[in-house]
């Protein structure tokens, strides 16, 4: 038994026994995944990591991480290396925009591994065989995801590695923890991408916007993909710093709906003057945002003080620092996401989530309150107003907002069963409120008719006239 616990402390805390992070890896992957890119999984076994770890939506009996979540496409069918040794028809290679796995053999190997089997995982191809496949793979996808373990065993004299370096450009090469020296490379063609023609921006003096793309309609709970072609400006390397992109998608009202900024993985100081920079960009959108009208916009900054580039003054700029790159329509999810017990329940609504942009405001200030809804499958739906009150250390009521639960855009009426609602309220603080700790309490009543909802709890048989959602300090 004492050799047995020595053997088990060594098998989960030494670290050369540590399980390789696929974890991890296949997140990082999935974020950085880009329509059009390839995964070229080497060994071809190894796939399997991807189908458990690749974000997807739970089943129904496992809940989603929270009303922000965000999935990337799904994967598609896995095929191997020798599907590409004869270069595919034009319409398959469009028609691939989700991820796609690509499963490479044992290079030389014999014919007898897999059983011989030709549908096996550890099918031979020969070197020639591999050589044109990754060709055309190449030709066929400018960006390429090689998913390293053991392909030492399966292609011993590296021949898979050295023709993808013959053949594109190492962007990025990222190690991860394990036993197994589990390897993400990144590699692009070399070949300047084509661009249609398109309304040009320029950003400073430093980058020109050459074309962009956008899809017209979007979906909540989705990743979105825009893919921007840059032409470096010769002020660019003179600029004395690098720069970064944010994309932004604002609502109707201008609330800021969702963000991601990235900075390219080739400094913009490095770019070629005069030579096309295709940079593709996501933008993670909550499962939780409003359905509607939106606006995409562009900001490009210094990394070193944040500071925005300007962009020429006209409709499209906002503060000439934003750029509308596109009018879109927003989609409900798709997907009814279960989040666990909510707060608390209001009729048929679910308070899922409650968050106070800030502990401490002055009064007179304005402060921010996301509130994440989801409605429950009912024979019956109507407007609410959402009622949050502002209640000193004694709970007595100094201060009362009444909003459209929603919004006016989108009022509860509207909302698709069991489908959740982003819901943000900006709130001004009365200039005569004395110091002090406030709680924040809420109710719903009926838009039509002022009838009070109080607040249902799981496991109360009673219910809350004042249930808070959060506390803020009056210095």
């Amino acid at each position: 038994m004492g050799a047995s616990l020595i053997s088990l402390q060594r098998f989960w805390f030494d670290p050369a026994y540590r399980t390789d992070d696929h974890r991890r890896a296949v997140s990082q992957l999935a974020e950085k995944w880009r329509p059009g890119d390839a995964i070229l999984v080497n060994a071809g076994w190894v796939y399997t990591v991807l189908e458990t770890y690749w974000p997807a939506q739970p089943p129904v009996n496992l809940q989603w991480a929270d009303p922000s979540a965000s999935l990337p496409p799904p994967l598609g069918a896995p095929e191997r290396l020798s599907a590409f040794i004869g270069p595919p028809p034009a319409a398959e290679i469009d028609a691939r925009q989700a991820p796609i796995v690509i499963r490479t053999g044992s290079v030389d190997g014999a014919a007898n591994l897999g059983w011989g089997s030709p549908d096996s995982d550890f099918y031979p191809i020969a070197l020639a065989e591999t050589q044109t496949a990754l060709t055309n793979l190449s030709a066929q996808y400018p960006r390429i995801w090689h998913y390293r373990l053991y392909d030492t065993v399966n292609d011993p004299a590296g021949h898979i590695r050295t023709l993808l370096a013959q053949n594109a450009d190492l962007r990025s090469d990222t190690p991860y923890a394990g036993r197994d020296f589990l390897r993400v490379q990144r590699y692009e063609s070399r070949t300047q991408p084509d661009i249609a023609a398109t309304e040009q921006f320029d950003f400073g003096d430093a980058l020109r916007l050459a074309a962009y793309d956008a899809s017209a309609t979007w979906q909540a709970g989705q990743t979105a993909y825009v893919t921007l072609d840059w032409l470096p400006l010769p002020a660019a390397s003179s600029l004395g710093v690098d720069l970064s992109m944010s994309l932004r998608l604002y609502d109707a009202e201008g609330q800021l709906a969702a963000q991601h900024d990235e900075a390219p993985d080739l400094p913009t100081s490095t770019w070629p003057p005069n030579q096309i920079v295709r940079q593709p960009l996501s933008l993670p959108i909550a499962v939780a945002a409003r359905p509607g009208p939106y606006t995409l916009e562009l900001i490009v900054y210094r990394q070193d003080d944040g500071a925005p580039l300007s962009v020429p003054d006209n409709a499209r700029s906002v503060l000439g620092q934003r750029l509308r790159l596109a009018a879109l329509d927003l989609t409900a999810a798709e997907i009814a996401p279960y989040f666990g017990p909510p707060l608390a329940t209001f009729d048929y609504i679910d308070l899922v989530q409650s968050h106070i942009d800030r502990a401490e405001a002055s009064a007179g200030d304005t402060f921010q309150i996301t509130l994440d809804w989801q409605p429950q499958t009912s024979p019956y739906s109507d407007n609410y107003d959402a009622v949050i009150e502002l209640l000193d250390a004694g709970g007595v009521n100094r201060q009362t907002w009444r909003e459209p639960v929603g919004g006016a855009a989108y009022p509860s009426g509207a909302w698709l069963p069991e489908r959740p609602v982003r819901d943000v309220k900006q709130l001004q603080l009365d200039p005569a409120l004395p110091a002090g700790v406030y709680s924040l309490a809420i109710h719903l009543e009926r838009a039509s008719d002022g009838l009070r909802i109080d607040a249902h709890r799981l496991w109360q048989p009673f219910t809350d006239d004042n249930f808070v959602i959060g506390a803020i300090r009056i210095p």
